[in-house]
């Protein structure tokens, strides 16, 4: 979209984009938080090879839920 564009964009129309974009965030963030959780967690856990899986495909789908938010915001994943 360009700055023009953004220009005749109406007040309601900039408050949902807002409103979207904060929601986008929250998601961006709260995956952020469980990843981080769930890597903590992995590390503590030393014995117990299924819970070691299980939290292993947490990340592995935490990962690819936050480069799929990255890349549907025009950004790019590594």
């Amino acid at each position: 979209m360009s700055t023009e564009d953004k220009k005749k964009l109406t007040p309601f129309e900039k408050a949902r984009l807002n409103i979207k974009k904060t929601a986008q965030n929250f998601n961006f963030y709260s995956s952020v938080e469980m990843l981080a959780f769930a890597i903590q967690t992995l590390n503590r856990i030393e014995d117990d090879l299924d819970e070691q899986g299980e939290m292993e495909k947490m990340c592995h789908n935490l990962i690819k839920e936050l480069s799929e938010l990255l890349l549907a915001d025009g950004g790019t994943w590594d």
